[in-house]
């Protein structure tokens, strides 16, 4: 595992920094359409899963900034890998299943379920990987990270801040 800021934390970082004061301050706070399960238009389906997709980038950047502080003199004790891995414990990982629990509730517009379905299923599928191998979070090539496919199949999708999943 490399040294310094993972790659992944930087572009929250850096995306986070491009995206602070944007959004709808009318929009539901759960990231949720609302009650309906009528199906969202894809424009409104994308707006509201990139806005999951931001709170959970923003969350681990400041959530984990914050974490790192309050536990700094037990990351401290730890090598720096193994530190790195409280942190995706504590931090990432439940960001992550997070965003895929509130994409997955979002109303899928009519004829791309099978499409949202696809990027939670490759979401799901990223966050078991990287939980048996967390170290894989570092990978330096793009398709050796367990999100690559999730990130592939959101980015396509229109989902541009969803398609850097990790």
């Amino acid at each position: 595992m490399r040294r310094g800021i993972p790659i992944f934390l930087l572009l929250s970082l850096l995306g986070s920094a491009l995206l602070c004061g944007c959004g709808d301050s009318a929009a539901p706070a759960s990231g949720t359409a609302g009650a309906s399960d009528e199906p969202l238009s894809k424009p409104e389906f994308v707006r509201l899963a990139e806005k999951v997709c931001w709170r959970g980038d923003f969350y681990q950047v400041h959530r984990g900034a914050q974490w790192r502080k309050r536990h700094a003199a037990e990351l401290e004790k730890l090598s720096p890998d193994a530190a790195e891995e409280r942190v995706l414990w504590a931090i990432e990982f439940p960001s992550i299943r997070r965003e895929a629990t509130e994409i997955a509730a979002l109303p899928a517009p009519r004829g791309d379920e099978k499409k949202v379905q696809g990027i939670v299923a490759a979401i799901e599928a990223g966050l078991k990987e990287a939980e048996k191998d967390p170290a894989s979070m570092e990978a330096e090539s793009v398709g050796e990270n367990p999100f690559s496919r999730a990130s592939e199949l959101a980015y396509n999708y229109g989902l541009i801040r969803c398609g850097n999943v990790a």
